[in-house]
């Protein structure tokens, strides 16, 4: 018994001399660094960070395209009103159409400087020359051929007749749009500058471009002849400012705009001509170079 007691106690202060060598030697296994140079924690931090970046910066883009476009449709409400009575029905089908989407509210109007030197771009609402108008002379014959012609740059209006007139302005519109209304009546449009056209009804002639070119086309149209200057007809995108907030989706500067009482299903398009189906009524451009819109789409 003795013995087991001893023995006992021999093996306790072993284990105790143990512990105690175990204690005084122990070193604590160093922690590793922090490494500034890792890509694991820090990429997941910078990402964090750039994606709620980003989130502000997708509101904020979101936010200046809302108040863009509607500055861009203010201009509109505020801007075409009191305009002449033949403009009425071709600019509320205009404006229509631009606060449905079917038209953009930004266009390339252009600081035309001639053809030596390629215009410029700037991406504007359309702004009218004036209020000023250039029309027939008082008591033109009806069946005579009568001319309206742009006595300043500032006339922003070329009106005709009922009868056959010939509508003629060689004056730039630098940022500006010019409209010509030539009415019923087999009418000659001859244009420089940024235009809106409306020949009406009657076999016409229009030249124009190769600025921003706008034609609207009425029912019972007629046979119209258009010599366009496609030579400007793509984008020139050297400035680009508005074009980053409301991009352009259109393939060329120049629209031809349908009035909503014609169907699309009663237009063909065939390369350069573009024809009513059903009275016959065709438009033959010399080359196509335009976007075609119809105000009577849903």
């Amino acid at each position: 018994m003795r013995a087991f007691v001893l023995l006992t106690i021999l093996i306790m202060l072993g284990g105790a001399g143990y512990i105690g060598f175990s204690v005084i030697s122990f070193e604590p296994e160093e922690l590793p660094r922090y490494n500034l140079s890792s890509t694991s924690n820090d990429s997941d931090i910078l990402d964090s960070n750039e994606q709620g970046a980003l989130n502000v910066q997708a509101q904020h883009k979101r936010d200046l395209i809302v108040n863009t476009m509607t500055d861009g449709i203010l201009k509109y409400d505020q801007g075409w009103i009191e305009l002449p009575a033949q403009a009425t029905t071709i600019s509320s089908t205009i404006v229509a159409s631009i606060k449905r989407g079917l038209l953009p509210i930004y266009y390339p109007v252009s600081n035309f400087q001639g053809m030596a030197i390629k215009a410029q771009q700037n991406y504007l609402t359309i702004e009218l020359m004036s209020q000023d108008i250039a029309q027939v002379p008082d008591g033109a014959e009806e069946g005579a051929l009568s001319t309206a012609q742009c006595a300043s740059e500032k006339d922003g209006f070329i009106l005709g007749d009922t009868g056959a007139n010939i509508l003629d302005c060689d004056k730039r519109t630098y940022a500006r749009t010019r409209f010509y209304l030539s009415g019923p009546g087999n009418d000659q449009v001859n244009v420089r500058g940024n235009a809106i056209i409306d020949a009406g009804t009657g076999n016409d002639k229009i030249t124009a471009g190769p600025e921003f070119t706008m034609i609207y086309v009425a029912p019972n149209f007629g046979s119209d002849i258009i010599k366009m200057d496609c030579s400007q007809s793509h984008l020139n995108l050297m400035d680009q400012t508005t074009l980053d907030i409301v991009p352009w989706s259109h393939e060329y500067v120049h629209f031809v705009v349908f009035d909503s009482r014609i169907s699309k299903e009663d237009v063909i398009i065939s390369d350069n001509v573009i024809k009513h189906k059903i009275t016959g009524d065709r438009m033959t451009f010399n080359k196509n170079c335009f976007n075609v819109v119809f105000a009577s789409d849903s």
